[in-house]
């Protein structure tokens, strides 16, 4: 008789992650609080995909944002995330691969060799957003109401 894979067997052994879709207007089934909701290990699943950002980017400016953990990925659940970069700004979208992305690391030693991290075919395609006020008639103050669209370029 075959033995069932526990959830840990289970997800090393999904080798396309995927990203699941949640719907936040769903309460909550177990009754906790939202930070004891947060702290449950089954609530998060961690992918790994490709970004492309396509826009205005300094490359050194990038990974001192991700080494300084400044680079977040908002609305991740959505059809249409939003990541920020330090203080830029970017519309994206989830796409699949053609085929599968190898994340690489360069491994320094007396032979320089790349070791895979890990492979995906889930891609976030990023383009820099522009953040445009709107006008509310008879406003003197900026209110977050009217802090505007995020507009991709």
């Amino acid at each position: 008789m075959p033995q069932k894979a526990s959830k840990t067997e289970k997800r090393s052994l999904d080798k396309t992650p995927k990203v699941e879709k949640m719907t936040p207007e769903k309460p909550s089934t177990s009754g906790a609080s939202i930070d004891e909701d947060i702290g449950d290990d089954d609530e998060w699943e961690e992918v790994t995909m490709a970004v492309t950002v396509n826009g205005i980017l300094d490359a050194e400016t990038a990974r001192v944002a991700i080494r300084d953990k400044q680079a977040v990925l908002r609305f991740a659940e959505t059809d249409s995330p939003i990541l920020q970069l330090n203080n830029a700004v970017y519309t994206a979208s989830w796409c699949e691969a053609v085929g599968t992305n190898l994340i690489l690391q360069l491994k320094s030693g007396a032979n320089e060799k790349f070791e895979v991290l890990s492979c995906t075919s889930t891609m976030l395609q990023a383009e820099k957003a522009l953040l445009t006020s709107t006008e509310t008639a008879g406003a003197d103050e900026t209110d977050s109401a009217a802090l505007g669209n995020v507009v991709g370029q």
